[in-house]
């Protein structure tokens, strides 16, 4: 087996902007930054017998997805990208329309694949004259996040 570090711009993520039953993924363009996460929930489960030292369980998990976009914009159209609006518009709204369906993996096939559905924070970053717009996206779980076998896988 050849080591070979992995490049961060390896993931790609992609939004539902079909049906639930009949899922349309599509690319959610302009990513610059991506980072997905997990986070435990632990609770403390120290006992006599541990002699001293603290043993902890974990009790749930919590995902997010963080991201950096560059917001993309049709000049001829005078539009934004419609998974950009999709996101933002979810970030504007409550109860399940706050929610949107996304998956996201490794573009070079390897077995990283995940989807979930999340709620949506979208902050633009704030700019000056010289700066493209880019928006801070934080997408947070609602419920698992599945493993699924990469699109790509085999391509």
């Amino acid at each position: 087996m050849a080591d070979e570090t992995a490049l961060a711009r390896r993931y790609r993520m992609e939004i539902n902007t079909g049906a639930e039953a009949t899922p349309a993924w599509t690319l959610c363009p302009g990513v610059q930054e991506f980072t997905p996460k997990v986070d435990p929930t632990t609770q403390d489960d120290s006992d006599y017998e541990a002699k001293g030292w603290k043993k902890n369980t974990v009790t749930a998990l919590a995902w997010s997805v963080e991201a950096k976009l560059l917001h993309k914009y049709d000049p001829a159209a005078k539009v934004f990208n419609p998974v950009h609006e999709k996101l933002k518009k979810a970030a504007k709204s409550f109860g399940s329309a706050a929610l949107v369906h996304l998956r996201y993996f490794d573009r070079n096939g390897a077995p990283d694949a995940h989807e979930g559905m999340a709620t949506v924070k979208w902050e633009p970053d704030g700019s000056n004259d010289e700066d493209l717009e880019s928006i801070n996206l934080t997408l947070t779980g609602s419920g698992e996040l599945e493993e699924i076998t990469n699109p790509l896988a085999g391509a």
